[in-house]
C-alpha cells in the first residue's frame, strides 16, 4: 500500500503558552520512524509495548509469531505454534517498567481453545516460569515483570457468563497458594482488572462490590471504590490516584485517592451530553484527561473543573488517549468515513496543540484507529493502525512565565 501519511519534516517545535499564572510549555515532537505494514501482519496485531531501551523498540503480538520493530524494520523473536485454537498464542503487560524493561511474553498452550499452561518468556523465548494449570481462560502480566494474575472463571469457556471469577496472584517464578486467590461476583466484563503502570497495585472491578486495589505479592485488599465504575486509570502506587467513568451516571468521572473521593465531575457542566468515551490519568497522577465523542477535557488532582478542552475535526471519533508524566496527552481519533484518522499531541494542562495534527490515511476501513500508547518514562509514543505503525520521541520543558 502506498504510505500517503502526511509526514513532518523533521523535529516539530511547538511553544503552547498557557493560562496566567501556570507554566509555559514547550515539546519537541520527533517522528522516529514509521513502518507500513507487510501484508501478513495488516490488521493481525492484537497487542504492542514499547521496550525503551537504546534504540527504543516495539513487541507486538500476532496470532502466529511475536515481532519486534527496530527502527521500523519488523522481525520475528519467535514462532506460536499453529495459533490459538489449537497451539500457542501470546499476550504482553501493558507497560514496561523497572527489571522487566526489556520486554516480558506470556505464552498459553491451547487445546481446542482450552488453556491448558502458561509460561512466563522472555523476548528472546527463554522460559522464566510454566504454569500446568487448566483452571485460567486468561492471564494478566505486571509491567514490573513480578506478578502474574490468572483469570478462572469455574469452567466456562470465558468470563462472559460466569456468576463469579477467581483471580489468583502468581509471583514470577509461578508460585501461588490459597490465601493469594480473590473471588469477584460478577465482574465488570468490559473492563475487569488491570495492574497500575508501575505493577504496585492489581484492580479487581467487580459490578456488585465496585473497584478494588490489590498487592501483588499477598493479593491482600487495600482500599476500594465502592460504586459500579464503567472503567479506570490507576497512576502508580505511591500517587494512589485512580480516574473512573461511572457505569450508570455515565455522563459523569470521578478522581479517588487510596479509594477516597477527590472530586466528581459531569460532562455536561462543560456542554458535553454524550457518554465518556475514554479515560486517561499520567502514571505520575499529576495528569487527567477525559473525552466525549470529540471532545478533550483536562482536569488536575486538585480540581473538578476541566483546565482546558480540545475539539477534534468535525465529524471525528476520538478512540484513544493516552497521558505521560512529561504532561503530554496524545490522542488517536477516526475520522467519520472510517478511512483515515486524526493524530493530535496537546498540553495536559491547556488541551491546546503542542505540535500540528497529523493525518493517517487508509485502505481498510475500520472504526478502532488510531491507537496511541506511551512507554513507562513518557518519553516515547507508538501510534498503530491496521496498516502500519508509528514510532515518536517526545521532549518537553516547562518554564515559569
Amino acid at each position: 500500500m502506498k504510505d500517503r501519511t502526511q509526514h513532518w519534516m523533521g523535529a516539530l517545535l511547538v511553544t503552547a503558552l498557557l493560562t496566567a499564572g501556570q507554566a509555559q510549555a514547550a515539546a519537541t515532537v520527533d517522528v522516529l520512524w514509521r513502518a507500513p505494514l507487510a501484508e501478513p501482519l495488516q490488521a493481525r496485531i492484537y497487542q504492542t509495548v514499547i521496550d525503551s531501551g537504546t534504540p527504543p523498540r516495539v513487541i507486538a503480538t500476532t496470532p502466529e509469531e511475536v515481532v519486534v520493530f527496530e527502527q521500523g524494520k519488523a522481525s520475528t523473536l519467535f514462532r506460536l505454534e499453529h495459533g490459538g485454537a489449537l497451539g500457542k498464542s501470546a499476550l504482553l503487560p501493558d507497560s514496561l517498567t523497572g527489571d522487566a524493561a526489556r520486554g516480558l511474553v506470556g505464552v498459553l498452550s491451547h487445546n481446542h481453545h482450552a488453556v491448558e499452561s502458561f509460561e512466563l518468556r522472555d523476548i528472546g523465548g527463554r522460559t522464566l516460569a510454566k504454569l500446568d494449570d487448566a483452571r485460567h481462560v486468561f492471564f494478566r502480566l505486571s509491567p514490573d515483570g513480578k506478578s502474574v494474575v490468572g483469570v478462572d472463571p469455574g469452567n466456562t469457556h470465558t468470563a462472559l457468563t460466569a456468576r463469579q471469577v477467581i483471580y489468583r496472584f502468581f509471583d514470577r517464578a509461578g508460585n501461588s497458594d490459597k490465601q493469594r486467590e480473590v473471588i469477584s461476583v460478577r465482574p465488570q466484563l468490559s473492563h475487569d482488572s488491570a495492574f497500575s503502570p508501575d505493577g504496585g497495585l492489581f484492580f479487581i472491578n467487580s459490578q456488585d462490590s465496585g473497584l478494588t486495589a490489590y498487592d501483588p505479592a499477598t493479593a491482600a485488599a487495600r482500599w476500594a471504590i465502592d460504586r459500579p465504575v464503567k472503567m479506570f486509570a490507576a497512576a502508580n502506587q505511591a500517587s494512589g490516584m485512580v480516574l473512573i467513568a461511572d457505569a450508570k451516571a455515565r455522563n459523569n468521572v470521578a478522581l479517588y485517592q487510596q479509594g477516597k473521593l477527590v472530586w466528581e465531575t459531569g460532562l455536561a457542566a462543560v456542554g458535553d451530553e454524550g457518554n465518556v468515551r475514554n479515560i486517561a490519568l499520567s502514571p505520575n497522577g499529576q495528569y487527567g484527561a477525559v473525552t466525549g465523542h470529540n471532545m478533550v477535557f483536562t482536569f488536575s488532582p486538585q480540581s473538578g473543573k476541566p483546565a482546558g478542552t480540545f475539539k477534534v475535526a468535525s465529524g471525528a471519533a476520538i478512540n484513544s488517549v493516552a497521558v505521560n508524566d512529561l504532561g503530554v496527552i496524545a490522542v488517536g481519533a477516526q475520522a467519520a468515513e472510517l478511512k483515515s484518522g486524526e493524530l493530535w499531541f496537546l498540553d495536559a494542562v491547556t488541551a491546546q496543540p503542542l505540535a500540528p495534527m497529523q493525518r493517517t490515511e487508509h485502505a481498510r476501513s475500520n472504526a478502532w484507529i488510531p491507537m496511541v500508547q506511551f512507554d513507562a518514562s513518557g518519553h516515547y509514543a507508538l501510534v498503530r493502525t491496521l496498516e502500519q505503525i508509528s514510532l515518536y520521541s517526545i521532549q518537553v520543558t516547562r518554564q515559569a512565565k
